[in-house]
């Protein structure tokens, strides 16, 4: 990573150009291809000394630079929680969106009929659709926001990582 004017930006072979804030944060957008579609990713650095920003950004840049791999492992993970509890984040999303989408949507997203829609095919569908990378927070330095359909629920399944790269949550969000 190289300082271009020391206090405006940084340079960042993941992020690219990061423009720093008057005190001294990032706050950046951009997106990644994951699978044939577009992932958005915002990375949100608090302001302080130079050198631990540099190394915030250096934190969060595996979530971005390994993305395929972060997905292989929410998604496994998404596969755990389904199966391990009858009234978790993934069983109620599922649940909800195989009673509350219209048979025909179903349909044409699943290629059957909502009954024989079962956990592998449901999760199959899911869509990463944004990255948010906070890694000032240790507790909830990155989180995976999936969906169905954004275009029909604003419901998400959200995959949140510590600073470790470990899951230590999912949860329905809307």
């Amino acid at each position: 990573m190289c300082i271009r004017d020391r206090r405006t930006a940084l340079q960042h072979p993941v992020f690219g150009a990061l423009d720093l804030d008057s005190s001294g944060g990032i706050s950046w957008e951009g997106q990644r291809t994951l699978s044939n579609h577009d992932v958005e990713v915002e990375l949100t650095v608090m302001g302080g000394p130079l050198a631990d920003v540099q190394e915030l950004v250096e934190e969060a840049a595996p979530f971005v630079a390994e993305l395929a791999a972060f997905d292989t492992k929410a998604r496994e993970c998404l596969r755990i929680d389904h199966d391990e509890a009858p009234d978790s984040a993934v069983v109620l999303y599922m649940d909800h969106h195989l009673e509350e989408l219209s048979p025909e949507l179903l349909l044409s997203m699943f290629g059957k009929k909502p009954a024989a829609v079962d956990r592998d095919s449901f999760l199959a569908a899911l869509r990463l659709a944004r990255v948010g990378l906070y890694p000032d927070d240790t507790d909830r330095c990155a989180v995976f926001d999936y969906t169905i359909d954004a275009k029909a629920t604003q419901y998400l399944l959200v995959v949140t990582f510590d600073s470790e790269g470990e899951v230590i949550a999912i949860d329905m969000e809307s």
